[in-house]
């Protein structure tokens, strides 16, 4: 992960397809309707189960993070609520809590 973030933005995006470089690292041992698929393809991923078990180690990755748009304190009275009712949302809040320490912030992660 800290090797992407060195990539200029060129090697990850280019002539309008996102992944570049991983499109062209693969371009010769996958089938070319697969490398250039433009149409996302996700997968089921149980996030209630895995967001039950990360509670503490995010908060105390995150620690006391200064971003304007999280309330840190309200994500933590509502953590679990939001880990049952909406995963999804959830998961946002964090990942754009880990990429502003890491990406605005420049702080590593523990």
């Amino acid at each position: 992960v800290d090797f992407a973030f060195t990539l200029p933005l060129g090697y990850l995006i280019r002539d309008g397809w996102l992944k570049w470089i991983l499109r062209q690292a693969v371009k010769d041992i996958l089938p070319e309707e697969v490398v250039w698929r433009s149409v996302k393809m996700g997968f089921p991923f149980p996030y209630t189960e895995w967001l039950t078990t990360v509670r503490e180690r995010f908060f105390a990755t995150i620690g006391e993070l200064d971003c304007p748009y999280i309330d840190l304190p309200r994500l933590k009275a509502s953590y679990s609520q939001l880990s049952h009712q909406s995963p999804l949302y959830l998961w946002r809040l964090m990942s754009l809590s880990l990429w502003w320490k890491r990406c605005v912030l420049g702080e590593r992660f523990s």
